[in-house]
């Protein structure tokens, strides 16, 4: 997130020549709610290699910012549109016959990326008849004609407002005019319509992908409107100097509030109730007993189960009906037992986490921040074999406290993947 604020000083700075307006893209960005969550989990990187590979474009450096591009697109599948409809664009600004050699090496940039992370993928899985990553690539541009259904701008617009409020999504809109404030640089116009052109695509086919999911792929585009928004005012200003300076310094000061908003927001919003479920999984190891839990995000309780190795069933709820405990402590996260669950021989510990705020409700529907947790604590604590279904569903997992017994059905039976691929190469 930080990098990311740096490349969107760095592109005000060099259009605008303000220092001022630089500053006021970065807060503007992080004032972003949805920019300010969504940035740190795995979509972070996303946004920060769309951007710094049209800076190095911008720098006529063209193997290596097409090379950063192809590795956003390795980052997260949804970069495929954006970098769809920039080298769309880039070709229409910038390529004649004469750059056609030229052109394909720079195509090669792109996917050598690609290339590269399906190298290490056939490295530790073996050959596949279509590889992994590219068949992830391959579902987005095949959602690129379909699901069309015509909407107005209406609809995107109450889907930034959800994710981020009404006063923070006024100050984006400038950003609508970058095309014209930027059309005398052809860089600079393809970096704006780049930028602008996303959103236009998700408008008219609402149908691609459900509100809530879009809020996350709103976020590729966030930094890029942080800066045309702060860029598109600038100009404005700079048709009346006598208020330009104090117009920014307000500007510079209402998102300054904005900015304070957010993070006390989010101190709340992120609050979350994993803290305790890991000492619940750390005190159950002490006791030598294994967990069963249903409900919620099940790769916390894998991790967890790791970490402290501890046996667990996860996901898996056909004990839940019976009450077939086991002696395992039970534990429930994101919903509450049914009523009338009450094992013999056990006490129950319930964590409940105040309401979120509703102020932004598309965000807080996505999120889907865990806020409750429960835990069934036998009285007698000895440990005892788990019963496990089969065959499982595509989530049921369960784990022995040393390696994965029984592999889950979305994975090769390990639960760090990433860990198994570069121990297999080094």
């Amino acid at each position: 997130a930080a990098a990311t604020a740096l490349c969107v000083f760095s592109v005000t700075k060099t259009t605008t020549k303000s220092l001022l307006w630089a500053l006021v893209a970065v807060v503007l960005l992080e004032a972003l709610p949805a920019y300010q969550y969504f940035s740190r989990t795995y979509w972070g990187y996303t946004p920060l290699l769309l951007l710094a590979g049209w800076m190095l474009l911008m720098r006529d450096r063209w193997f290596w910012g097409a090379f950063l591009l192809g590795a956003a697109v390795i980052s997260h599948f949804n970069a495929m549109v954006f970098v769809f409809f920039s080298t769309l664009i880039l070709a229409a600004f910038f390529l004649r016959p004469s750059k056609l050699k030229q052109w394909g090496k720079y195509v090669v940039a792109g996917i050598l990326p690609l290339f590269l992370l399906e190298i290490m993928l056939l490295a530790y899985m073996g050959p596949n008849p279509f590889p992994i990553w590219t068949s992830g690539v391959y579902s987005v541009l095949t959602r690129l004609g379909g699901g069309a259904k015509l909407t107005t701008w209406k609809w995107l617009f109450e889907a930034i407002v959800g994710t981020n409020g009404i006063w923070l999504t006024l100050l984006l809109l400038p950003a609508l005019v970058a095309p014209y404030v930027l059309r005398r640089d052809k860089y600079l116009l393809a970096f704006s319509l780049s930028g602008l052109s996303i959103a236009a695509f998700y408008t008219f086919q609402a149908g691609v992908l459900g509100g809530t999911l879009l809020t996350k792929v709103l976020v590729l585009q966030y930094p890029f409107w942080a800066a045309l928004a702060a860029i598109s005012l600038a100009w404005g200003m700079q048709k009346i100097p006598q208020v330009s300076t104090w117009a920014g310094i307000g500007v510079l000061s209402i998102t300054l509030v904005l900015m304070v908003d957010t993070g006390v927001f989010m101190r709340t919003f992120t609050q979350t109730a994993y803290p305790i479920v890991d000492g619940w999984f750390d005190e159950a190891s002490e006791q030598s007993l294994v967990v069963k839990q249903v409900g919620g995000n099940i790769m916390p309780p894998q991790y967890f189960a790791q970490k402290y190795g501890v046996a667990t069933l996860v996901h898996q709820a056909d004990w839940v009906a019976n009450e077939a405990a086991e002696n395992a402590v039970l534990v429930f996260l994101s919903q509450a037992s049914p009523n009338g669950f009450a094992p013999d021989g056990y006490s129950q510990d319930v964590l409940e986490l105040p309401a979120l705020s509703q102020r932004y409700p598309l965000l807080t529907a996505e999120a889907s921040v865990m806020r409750y947790a429960e835990v069934w604590w036998p009285s007698s604590p000895t440990a005892a074999p788990i019963t496990v279904r089969e065959p499982l569903s595509i989530m049921d997992v369960y784990f022995d406290g040393q390696s994965c017994i029984i592999a889950p059905q979305y994975g090769d039976g390990t639960l760090h993947y990433i860990q198994v691929v570069l121990g297999k190469l080094f």
